[in-house]
């Protein structure tokens, strides 16, 4: 519920787009919640460790690791505006593996402590469901929702402003001044750049007429 309603709130869009994307988004995370619980307690059961108020306590905190985790990264999926679901989650991950990463290692690090305890209480009750819980949260957050994601794409809608496809513009040349790339003309090319004919042309002319004068005056 929390997340359908900051959802709605945060993405803009249309409501009923809005409303697809929050309700596709919190399946997929109740889905992550869901199985990294049900995992937490079966590996807890398969490891012997008995009953107990920390194991309950475990499978709580198994709720709010995949939640930490899968919240972003779902979010990040439905608002990025990518073509295809490679591509969003691609942007998604490439955003927050390294945070997430960071998340898990920091956890991973002070749980790993608890390994230089003498009390056989804590190794036997404490530290296996702390270890397993936080393992498995990671890789049903970081590795299985990205895959659920990108195979069940079609049930999140995509922005609304990437739907539409954008139009290239040309830009067009400001008034008075001609385009950067618009042709010339073969005739004022060729009179600008070779203006030497013209000058021969002349020169040949001037001195036909002289040879000519100087015949017309031979004959006289």
């Amino acid at each position: 519920l929390a997340f359908l309603v900051t959802e709605l709130l945060s993405l803009g869009w249309g409501f009923a787009a809005a409303l697809q994307g929050a309700a596709a988004g919190a399946v997929f995370i109740a889905s992550t919640i869901s199985a990294s619980v049900v995992t937490v307690v079966g590996l807890l059961g398969w490891a012997g460790v008995p009953l107990s108020g920390l194991t309950a306590m475990s499978s709580l905190m198994a709720v709010g690791y995949a939640t930490e985790f899968a919240v972003h990264i779902t979010h990040h999926f439905i608002a990025n505006g990518a073509s295809t679901a490679r591509e969003r989650v691609d942007a998604a991950m490439s955003s927050l593996f390294v945070p997430t990463l960071l998340a898990f290692l920091s956890s991973l690090i002070g749980i790993l402590l608890l390994c230089a305890s003498r009390f056989g209480f804590v190794l036997s009750y404490v530290f296996p469901p702390l270890i397993i819980c936080v393992c498995i949260t990671y890789l049903y957050g970081v590795y299985t929702l990205p895959v659920m994601l990108q195979a069940l794409h079609a049930i999140v809608p995509r922005p609304p402003s990437s739907a539409t496809t954008e139009t290239a513009q040309v830009p067009l040349p400001t008034p008075g001044q001609s385009p950067k790339n618009s042709p010339v003309p073969e005739t004022a090319a060729a009179s600008d750049s070779d203006p030497a004919p013209s000058a021969a042309s002349d020169g040949e002319s001037e001195a036909g007429g002289a040879a000519l004068t100087d015949q017309t005056t031979n004959r006289i």
